[in-house]
């Protein structure tokens, strides 16, 4: 690396550790607001008792599966990035869940910073790239296929929960349709992309090839992969299962999922932690599928606090000691050796794995 890339570098880790240090002081002061609301409005009264009188050993378990479900995603990102060693892959792996859940650019910030460790690794930025938008694709296909499975489970009358067609069919039908638009993606880049120019095609480009890499690695995803992604999700679901139990309520499956999965998107509203939009984006969500309000919203509290602060800490430490395993070891060395030296990116094999440039050369993805 040239002394004016490694000062680039130097000055972007400054600016990614601002970020995350200002991000854990925002989602603090916001933490600490939201607390403070909940004891002075009277009409919160019954949330605020609910929760101090929660019990306290399924939010233990409800801990571990958190820490399972961060787990879930280390697994599935080094089955992307099986090149990289293992270890220094679950701390980068650590360190973009602190960033995705402090930063307020939803999971834009995890990528973005995930993408600096591997580069200053030494890692082309080109495999950087479309190993990123594959496993994006893969844990967001994971959670489309859950929503359309729990909608049309609930519409027909197979699982428990709402007979109301507006709270099951339409989710379902909406993560249909996106399932047909990744198919289509696909279909679209096999038959040929085009040679247009524009940002706005360049981008279609980019994203019909990652959605083919994605539904080939679907087809063979490897171990690592398969359990990660499924970890990734079900188990943070069950944080929040275990946290609405844990106040004496008991939530059907199918509801459960479904409010998860819709509430989530309120996190797209670029706050830090998500404090107060992504709490009220799932209270909201499980009052459509009657749960009574003060579970409901205690409940939420309960889980996001679980589900905000393990990753931040835990990720703070990784990108910490990922940083230190840059400048202390061979890892540039290593990565060089694993994807046949600086230069093109690393394409990937059916299964999600990388080929080295050297057996990459000539082909297109």
């Amino acid at each position: 690396m040239t002394a004016a890339a490694e000062q680039r570098s130097r000055a972007a880790g400054f600016s990614q550790r601002r970020r995350l240090r200002s991000g854990l002081v925002s989602i603090g002061v916001l933490s600490t607001l939201l607390g403070g609301l909940l004891l002075a409005v009277p009409g919160l009264g019954a949330v605020g008792h609910r929760v101090t009188h929660a019990d306290w050993g399924w939010l233990t378990l409800g801990a571990g599966l958190e820490l399972a479900s961060c787990v879930g995603y280390v697994l599935a990102f080094q089955g992307i990035f099986n090149e990289v060693p293992a270890r220094f892959a679950a701390l980068v792996a650590t360190a973009e869940q602190a960033f995705g859940a402090v930063v307020p650019v939803g999971g834009a910030g995890g990528i973005a910073a995930g993408a600096w460790l591997l580069s200053r690794a030494g890692l082309p930025l080109g495999a950087i790239a479309e190993r990123s938008a594959v496993l994006f694709l893969l844990t967001s296909a994971t959670n489309v296929v859950t929503l359309v499975l729990a909608g049309a489970g609930l519409a027909i009358g197979v699982l428990p929960g709402p007979r109301d067609l507006l709270l099951s069919a339409v989710p379902a039908g909406a993560g249909l349709a996106v399932l047909i638009l990744f198919v289509g993606l696909a279909r679209f880049a096999s038959g040929g992309l085009g040679a247009g120019s524009t940002l706005r095609s360049g981008a279609l480009r980019a994203t019909a090839r990652a959605s083919v890499t994605t539904a080939r690695v679907i087809r063979r995803p490897g171990w690592r992969l398969a359990v990660g992604a499924l970890t990734y999700l079900f188990c943070d679901v069950a944080v929040l299962w275990l946290a609405i139990h844990a106040l004496g309520y008991e939530v059907p499956a199918a509801p459960l999922v479904l409010a998860y999965l819709i509430g989530y998107l309120a996190n797209a509203i670029p706050i830090p932690g998500g404090v107060g939009v992504l709490d009220g984006g799932l209270a909201g969500a499980l009052l459509l599928y009657h749960v009574p309000a003060s579970a409901a919203l205690g409940g939420v509290l309960l889980y996001h606090a679980l589900a905000l602060w393990i990753p931040a800490f835990s990720g703070t430490v990784g990108f910490i000691a990922a940083q230190r395993q840059i400048d202390s070891s061979g890892i540039r060395s290593t990565l060089a050796h694993a994807t046949g030296g600086p230069g093109p990116a690393t394409s990937m094999n059916d299964d999600g794995s990388g080929r080295g440039a050297a057996h990459a050369s000539g082909r297109t993805r």
